[in-house]
């Protein structure tokens, strides 16, 4: 198995980080990062990190409850996110019709991309 887990702060100035592995990480450990419950980022299947073209499938995590605790929004992530769903055929991604953002992400982003063992793995272990 082998995979890469990067982790996008809300804070612009913060340090992102990327780090290679091996399995995925559990729930707890995925918990710890966001801050919270996770929930999956429905629609971010895909991640083009370094801006050239070639987007990687991946899994988006974030904090279930980052809206309602009124998290900072992270506009990188949702920029990656909607160039992902742009990618599956969106025709605004997150943006909306009329103008301004229909949805948006907040607090720390985890995404994971990795071989289809990891993958699959990682699945098997969320609850």
């Amino acid at each position: 198995m082998k995979g890469l887990l990067y982790i996008i702060p809300a804070d612009p100035k913060a340090i992102r980080e990327r780090c290679e592995i091996t399995a995925p990480p559990t729930v707890e450990e995925l918990r710890k990062i966001v801050g919270g419950y996770i929930g999956i980022v429905h629609g971010f299947t895909s991640i083009d990190i370094y801006g050239d073209g070639l987007a990687m499938p991946c899994v988006a995590f974030c904090n279930d409850d980052g809206k309602r605790l009124d998290l900072p929004v992270n506009w990188l992530a949702t920029g990656l996110w909607h160039d992902a769903l742009v990618r599956k055929g969106s025709r605004f991604g997150v943006l909306a019709e009329g103008g301004g953002y229909e949805d948006y992400l907040v607090g720390v982003i985890v995404v994971i991309s990795g071989d289809s063992k990891l993958m699959d793995e990682l699945f098997v272990r969320l609850p």
